[in-house]
């Protein structure tokens, strides 16, 4: 099941930051990232070759089986990227 908060539109670069609980389930983090990823363009959130950074963590507690974050980003003066204020 998803749950939305935003049903926003990333239009842009951006990141993704995963955490997911860890379950006795094998699973590895780079598939849930790969996963996820393929979700949010299947719902049109992201274009996912706008991609510019990404993270995925076990967590040991949270209040969901699994936290996506996604922050817009934009390059700075140096090429550097930064978050879109």
């Amino acid at each position: 099941m998803v749950r939305q908060q935003t049903r926003e539109t990333i239009d842009g670069e951006y990141a993704i930051h995963i955490k997911a609980q860890k379950s006795n389930k094998r699973r590895d983090l780079d598939n849930i990232l790969k996963a996820t990823s393929d979700l949010l363009v299947n719902l049109n959130i992201v274009d996912d070759s706008q991609c510019v950074a990404l993270a995925a963590e076990w967590a040991k507690k949270t209040t969901a089986p699994m936290i996506v974050t996604l922050i817009p980003m934009e390059p700075n003066d140096d090429g550097q990227h930064q978050i879109l204020q």
